[in-house]
């Protein structure tokens, strides 16, 4: 096992022991690899953070160093990967400036919940892993700069809820010295000066702390012409007053009643768009004991969850339990047991502590940890009859009693909203209007409606119109992310958030996931099995796997009244599997297979498309046009002829869909592709069908197109293309004005027709020439 220090001066140690490191750019490497433990970072981000520019030589280089790190490391698997990209191996939570801001946010937690002692432990614990200068190892390179930067912010955070603990346990005279030295290293964090101003007036220097504000007043005007804040302001009131309240020790006895009881953190956003979400599952809640809140990655639940039990008001208070950082099952009673208070709890204080009174806790991310977690949330409702528990998972914990509420992404005016408001706290100038309003929509659409998707766009408008946000997102997973950001690490960007829920999943129903993300606009249940067996999923199994990635929020399934079964993936999730796809290099067997069912199904709709079963094609055209187009694209360039057979297959149901244009179209780049080798029967039906379809929009086209497919047809001296040649004929000379002649088309071909000659085809030209007669006795 494998710890990573680079808060300072940058330190491995396997099993416990010190790893020796190449200097130089192996140790930056390595260092760039562990900001992103656990994720493949490609090739050429590689390239262009640590040597600047890409080309052969930096390739070549790039995996020179992957090798003298794998040795150093002593353990290939240690680092994976190839020319697209490589991972470092390794817990995230080991890395430490990956887990400090899991440890800064239970220190903010404390002193978010007036816990000021244990606010001043978890603080100075924090603070000790930063060793020196951070990343002082990373080199020069630009791409240092955020982490760097975002850090730092960390590091001051920390320092300044220590320093506000403190002052809250009244060491107001033992932090001025400290604080003096943090406004002059950073004069425009006001934040610093009301800790200074404060720490001042309790230290009996009322006349200070009014020079302090006068200092920091001055400042703001001199640099950026702009005057304190509102809480800078207030607090210059107070102080001029002598307001008990400064005092530190004197309390409204009316607060002091009513102390904060519960954890939950102080929330900084409002909640946009789940109104109805929180009445729905706060009466579920009201009424049974144990409700899972489940949904894919991104769509919200825990910031839902907390509004709620912010809202469900009882004696014990509500309190949160986060499971997102906990690997072993074992340590789940500590991180309970944490989040009361209770240091090195095992489950019987727990449930000695949650037994007297009436309490509501939340426990959050559960689903890598479901069994242990299901386990303790039996022992817990079994030992405390008033305990209420509110779960958030992507997948139920399998309880009896279990109330599962499945929560959706945000319907299209409530993302817009949450673009908008999110937008507007980066970037105070900008506005949801006429100029805006098409690109947010484009953009809130292309995101599924998914709420941490739609922040981290919104994120970007500070550097970025939101038009240029639509037309990045082809590279979303790039594009969304805040490294920058306070938020827990994997919702700091997509990829990590959408990965956490893949990571979880067996190989079976990765495969699964892959193979349905090659669907476009869905994908029905056969054809997805057909690819997920090409990806090695046994077929007797590629059922339970679609349930299973089902049960975990990744795969929606539609259920029509036929009782067909389509399953669908959010695009942001599709987007993923098919990186990791083409990572593995199976996306070329992936779509082979996608083409291949969707040639099958072609062959049969062309062979009963003029039977009674033509109705069923039809309707299969209608649903798979996505697919359809997709298989047609991918054939056209590896195998023309099967795209051929796919168009040809669907060409009769497209007329009868009146698709025109687009269903010309569809055909000509299949026979295009084709060339010269189509045989004349497929060359004589495709242009039939193209100019049938084309003669709404472009009537002399489509008489050239007619009158080719004719004359090939006759050389072909097939009853069947001929047929579908005269017909086309006619009825591209009946657009034309021209019915008498198209009538005619149709009387010359019955004179010549066989004894043998379809019930369809007859029927076919019975009702053209009814339909040619009737409008050229219309006035």
């Amino acid at each position: 096992m494998y710890s990573i220090s680079i808060l300072g001066p940058i330190e491995v140690r396997r099993d416990g022991e010190v790893v020796s490191l190449p200097a130089g750019k192996t140790t930056e490497l390595l260092i760039r690899l562990a900001l992103d433990a656990g994720i493949t970072v490609r090739s050429e981000r590689l390239i262009e953070d640590l040597w600047g520019e890409s080309d052969s030589t930096e390739m070549n280089t790039l995996h020179s160093k992957i090798s003298m790190l794998r040795r150093a490391l002593g353990d290939s698997a240690a680092v994976t990967g190839g020319r697209n990209g490589y991972t470092l191996n390794v817990d995230p939570s080991s890395v430490d400036a990956i887990d400090i801001q899991r440890v800064a946010s239970i220190a903010n937690d404390w002193s978010a919940r007036g816990e000021h002692r244990a606010a001043v432990d978890a603080c100075g614990r924090a603070l000790e892993m930063f060793r020196g200068d951070i990343l002082s190892d990373a080199g020069d390179g630009d791409w240092v700069i955020p982490h760097r930067t975002r850090l730092e912010e960390v590091q001051l955070g920390l320092v300044h809820d220590l320093l506000a603990a403190r002052l809250e346990l009244g060491d107001a005279s033992e932090v001025i010295g400290e604080l003096e030295a943090l406004v002059a290293r950073y004069p425009l964090r006001e934040s610093m000066w009301v800790l200074l101003i404060t720490a001042l007036y309790r230290s009996n220097r009322q006349a200070d702390a009014l020079a302090a504000y006068q200092r920091v007043r001055t400042h703001l005007s001199d640099e950026l012409g702009l005057v304190p804040g509102p809480q800078l302001q207030a607090l210059e009131r107070q102080v001029l007053v002598q307001d008990p309240a400064l005092d530190g020790t004197a309390r409204d006895p009316a607060a002091s009643s009513s102390v904060k009881v519960g954890n939950l953190p102080a929330l900084t956003s409002q909640l946009i768009g789940r109104e109805t979400d929180v009445q729905q599952i706060g009466a579920l809640l009201t009424h049974d004991r144990l409700v899972s809140v489940v949904g894919p990655a991104g769509v919200g639940k825990t910031r839902l969850a907390l509004e709620i039990a912010r809202r469900h008001q009882v004696p014990g208070g509500a309190w949160l339990v986060r499971l997102d950082a906990t690997r072993e099952p074992s340590a789940i009673p500590q991180v309970v047991g944490a989040a009361f208070g209770l240091a090195g709890a095992t489950t019987a204080m727990i449930l000695d502590r949650v037994r007297a009174t009436e309490i509501v806790v939340v426990l959050d991310n559960c689903e890598h940890v479901l069994e242990p977690a299901a386990d303790l949330c039996v022992r817990l409702l079994d030992a405390a009859p008033r305990l209420r528990i509110l779960v958030t998972s992507q997948i139920p914990l399998g309880l009896d009693g279990e109330i599962v509420y499945a929560l959706e992404p945000l319907a299209m005016a409530d993302s817009m909203t949450l673009f908008a408001q999110r937008a507007t706290d980066r970037r105070t100038s900008f506005r949801l209007d006429a100029e805006t309003a098409a690109a947010v929509e484009e953009v809130c659409r292309s995101l599924d409606g998914l709420p941490l998707a739609i922040e981290l766009a919104a994120a970007r408008t500070k550097a970025l119109s939101v038009q240029e946000i639509a037309r990045r997102l082809d590279d979303r997973f790039s594009l969304l992310s805040d490294p920058s950001g306070r938020r827990q690490e994997r919702h700091r960007a997509l990829s990590t958030a959408i990965g956490w829920s893949y990571d979880l999943l067996f190989p079976d129903e990765q495969n699964g996931l892959c193979a349905l993300s090659w669907f476009a606009d869905g994908a029905p249940l056969a054809a997805a099995e057909h690819v997920a067996m090409a990806l090695g999923v046994p077929g007797a199994s590629t059922v339970d796997v679609f349930a299973r990635l089902a049960d975990r929020s990744l795969v929606t399934v539609d259920i029509a009244a036929n009782g067909e079964v389509r399953y669908r993936l959010l695009d942001s999730v599709g987007a993923f599997a098919r990186g990791r796809l083409d990572e593995a290099g199976l996306t070329d067997r992936a779509r082979t297979a996608h083409a291949e069912w969707f040639e099958m199904a072609s062959v049969v709709a062309l062979d009963e498309q003029r039977t009674a079963n033509q109705a069923r094609h039809v309707a299969f055209l209608r649903a798979e046009r996505a697919n359809l187009d997709a298989a047609l694209a991918w054939t056209a360039a590896t195998d023309p002829a099967q795209a051929l057979r796919i168009a040809l297959g669907f060409g009769w149901a497209s007329v009868i869909l009146g698709e025109g244009a687009t269903g010309a179209q569809r055909l000509r780049l299949a026979l295009h592709a084709c060339g010269s080798s189509a045989t004349d029967a497929d060359r004589a039906l495709a242009l039939s069908l193209i100019a049938w379809n084309e003669s709404g929009a472009d009537l002399e086209r489509a008489w050239a197109d007619a009158a080719l497919a004719v004359e090939i047809a006759d050389r072909t001296g097939d009853d069947s293309v001929i047929t579908i040649s005269r017909f086309a004929s006619a009825f591209v000379l009946f657009q034309r004005g021209q019915t008498g002649s198209a009538i005619d088309v149709l009387e010359r071909w019955h004179a010549h027709a066989q004894s043998e000659t379809l019930v369809w085809d007859r029927g076919l030209r019975a009702m053209l020439l009814g339909y040619f007669k009737a409008a050229s006795l219309r006035p």
